[in-house]
């Protein structure tokens, strides 16, 4: 008898280890509340590809607004501009597709790297709860956004990096 309570109690505390094992932790680069509105503000940056190549993204919540930034580049000088309603496209790991709206017009921004033009645009969407749900629920593959009648997209996002822009999205969501 005296074995079974014992075999009862480790079990119980095996079981309740791996269930604290498992538990998401969260990371934001920002978790405060802001000096002025008082709104809880929350964000995290993803990065998308490698030291060469690469898109940052910016998953943000202030109270209870949600938005993406995108930061994507290009080797070459490109004066298009993103304008306001135009569509970011995440392709998810489920083969879902999700479309995020521009909120505002979108300049170029220009840099020289080694004597190499570079340009880079930070695109922000303003985007619903439903929306960050939908990224919450399946690891982000590509991202696709269409400058001066050109597609670009992203590197290979599938795997860790993918799952981290789903992890974020989770976090976001958890109040």
């Amino acid at each position: 008898m005296k074995n079974i309570k014992f075999s009862i109690c480790l079990l119980t505390l095996l079981v309740l280890f791996a269930i604290s094992a498992s538990a998401q932790k969260c990371h934001f680069d920002v978790d405060k509340k802001d000096d002025f509105t008082g709104e809880h503000v929350r964000n995290v940056k993803v990065k998308i590809g490698n030291f060469f190549y690469s898109w940052w993204l910016l998953l943000e919540q202030s109270g209870g607004k949600y938005a993406i930034t995108v930061q994507s580049a290009a080797t070459s000088k490109i004066e298009d501009v993103i304008p306001k309603g135009s569509k970011i496209l995440f392709k998810l790991e489920s083969g879902k597709v999700l479309e995020m709206i521009v909120s505002n017009d979108c300049v170029p921004n220009y840099t020289v790297q080694s004597g190499t033009i570079v340009t880079t645009w930070l695109p922000k969407c303003d985007v619903t709860k439903e929306t960050m749900q939908q990224l919450s629920e399946s690891p982000t593959n590509l991202i696709r956004m269409t400058i001066g009648g050109k597609d670009f997209t992203s590197p290979d996002a599938s795997g860790k990096e993918g799952k981290k822009v789903m992890e974020s999205a989770q976090c976001l969501l958890k109040d």
